[in-house]
């Protein structure tokens, strides 16, 4: 097993539209993480304060944005039990201001 797995939730586009994506994150203390999770690891660490990621986590848009940013196309996003890469980038755009009246 990798060391960091994000468990996304199956309704992810609408979380993100929501603002709320809830989280899972499976991290293995004793498994030697990849280079490639590192900025990961140092985000989560960043806005959690604790050595070690929590094991829920409810991002908003925006630092969901950082977190797939940060992993570079590392498959550490679980869906529906496999792993890949981040695969819903346009849920991740802000939506569009609201019309003028």
């Amino acid at each position: 097993m990798p060391a960091l797995l994000l468990h996304l939730p199956p309704n992810v586009a609408a979380a993100a539209a929501r603002n709320a994506v809830p989280v899972r994150v499976q991290f293995d203390r004793d498994a030697e993480p990849t280079p490639g999770i590192l900025p990961v690891l140092g985000l989560l660490q960043a806005w959690c304060g604790t050595p070690s990621p929590p094991p829920f986590i409810e991002l908003n848009r925006e630092k969901l944005r950082q977190l797939v940013k940060a992993a570079c196309g590392e498959p550490i996003f679980v869906e529906r039990g496999t792993a890949g890469p981040f695969a819903h980038a346009s849920a991740l755009a802000d939506p569009p201001p609201p019309a003028p009246e």
